[in-house]
């Protein structure tokens, strides 16, 4: 059973992170994107792995925003 509750949020998370990519500017993407980061439960990734996911693949004009690269 516990299987297949991480399955399921796995999926959802998925699901959830595609849905980042439909925001319209850079600001509503980061704090979507922050929000989805803070939603990955413990079921799915330790929360060391969790810290580290931001750093290495946030949507790219978040990567943007957040290092201050100009377009």
């Amino acid at each position: 059973m516990l299987f297949r509750s991480q399955l399921k949020a796995a999926y959802e998370l998925k699901e959830r992170y595609f849905k980042i990519w439909d925001f319209t500017t850079p600001e509503e993407a980061l704090a979507e994107y922050l929000q989805w980061q803070e939603s990955i439960s413990p079921l799915i990734i330790s929360p060391g792995q969790r810290a580290a996911l931001g750093f290495r693949h946030p949507p790219c004009d978040a990567r943007r925003l957040l290092l201050l690269v100009p377009d």
